[in-house]
C-alpha cells in the first residue's frame, strides 16, 4: 500500500514532502540544541583587589572538572590561591597555569585538582565571564552545539527545495507569459 501511495506522486510532490521533513525535523533539532546550550549558565564574578587587580571566585578544581574563561585583558592567569597575594603585574605569568587551550580571549582549564583564582591586571574592570562545570556537562554543551548547526542546515536545505519545486516554476512560468 505504501509503496504505492509513493508510485502515484509526482516526483515534485515526492521532493515536497521530503522538504517539509527536513524543515519540521531542522527545526526540532534547532530548540532541542539550543535548550542543551543554555544548560551550563555563564557566571560572572571579579572583586577588585587593588587599583587595576581582579580577581574571580574560587574555583575548587577536582579531576573532572573544566573552567572555560573569557576575558579581555592582556595581563592574566589563573593561580593557586595560597599563591594569589604574592601575585603582580610583573611576575603572574611566572606563576599562571597555562590553559589546555585558548583563542580569542577564552581559555580552557581542566585536569587540575585544587583551588585556584582568576587573576587579571587592567586599567578598567576587565571581561571575567566563566563557565565551571563537569567534563561531561562541557561535552553535552558541545553536542547540543553540533546538533543545532545540523539543525539549521536541515532547515536550510527544506527551505531551498521548497523554493526550487515550488516557487521557482512559478516564477518562470510569469517570466515566460511576459
Amino acid at each position: 500500500m505504501l509503496n504505492k501511495t509513493f508510485k502515484s506522486l509526482s516526483v515534485k510532490k515526492y521532493w515536497r514532502i521530503i522538504a517539509v521533513i527536513l524543515i519540521i525535523s531542522g527545526i526540532i533539532m534547532v530548540g532541542t540544541g539550543y535548550h542543551g546550550l543554555t544548560q551550563i549558565p555563564v557566571k560572572n564574578s571579579e572583586h577588585q583587589i587593588n587599583s587595576g587587580e581582579y580577581e574571580s571566585d574560587d574555583f575548587n578544581f577536582s579531576s573532572n572538572y573544566e573552567l572555560m574563561m573569557i576575558t579581555n585583558s592582556s595581563n592574566y592567569g589563573l593561580v593557586k590561591e595560597s599563591m594569589a597575594k604574592y601575585i603582580s603585574p610583573g611576575n603572574i605569568s611566572k606563576y599562571a597555569i597555562k590553559p589546555v587551550s585558548s583563542s580569542d580571549g577564552t581559555l580552557i582549564y581542566k585536569n587540575l585538582t585544587g583551588n585556584y583564582v582568576f587573576i587579571a591586571f587592567n586599567s578598567q574592570k576587565p571581561l571575567m565571564d566563566y563557565e565551571f562545570a563537569k567534563i561531561t556537562e562541557f561535552n553535552d554543551v558541545k553536542y547540543s552545539g553540533y546538533l543545532a548547526a545540523l539543525g539549521a542546515l536541515f532547515t536550510g536545505s527544506g527551505i531551498i527545495l521548497l523554493f526550487i519545486y515550488i516557487v521557482y516554476p512559478k516564477l518562470k512560468n510569469n517570466n515566460k507569459k511576459i
